[in-house]
């Protein structure tokens, strides 16, 4: 799989090491860069294949507006039937106290199908999501443990 393409200023997301998903957000978010993250979301859930995936938001200070939110918690409804078909969890980096509460929020108008956690640091979400495709026996490629701490 090659990297989505990177259509944005403000988010990237990084399919270069199957099945992990990584989307990586900066600050200034607007509501179209949100509907064109969710393009890319559902074009790579419509291959219908295992995934587990990261949201590194550990570079965002500001929670996004309350219709921001709204608007992730609408798409994660839609999407839900894909999500729990094909990922194992979603591990998500955060540093922000405001960004967190923000996402527990968000968590509130819809609870995730699948298991999620909290992070500070990349390389811990990755172990998380290491350990996540061992307990659902999936391999798990070297190039992936590379990004975490326990390699």
């Amino acid at each position: 799989m090659r990297p989505e393409p990177n259509l944005s200023a403000t988010f990237t997301i990084d399919t270069s090491t199957p099945p992990l998903v990584i989307l990586t957000m900066r600050q200034g978010m607007a509501d179209e860069d949100y509907n064109l993250m969710f393009e890319q979301w559902q074009r790579i859930l419509e291959r219908r294949q295992t995934l587990i995936a990261i949201t590194d938001a550990s570079v965002v200070n500001e929670r996004g507006s309350p219709k921001q939110r709204a608007i992730i918690a609408d798409w994660t409804r839609g999407i839900e039937p894909l999500v729990k078909r094909y990922s194992k969890g979603h591990a998500v980096v955060v540093q922000n106290a405001l960004v967190r509460g923000a996402l527990t929020a968000v968590g509130w108008l819809h609870k995730t199908p699948v298991p999620e956690a909290y992070f500070s640091r990349l390389d811990e979400a990755v172990d998380w999501c290491v350990e996540r495709l061992e307990k659902e026996q999936i391999p798990v490629p070297s190039a992936m443990r590379r990004l975490g701490t326990r390699r």
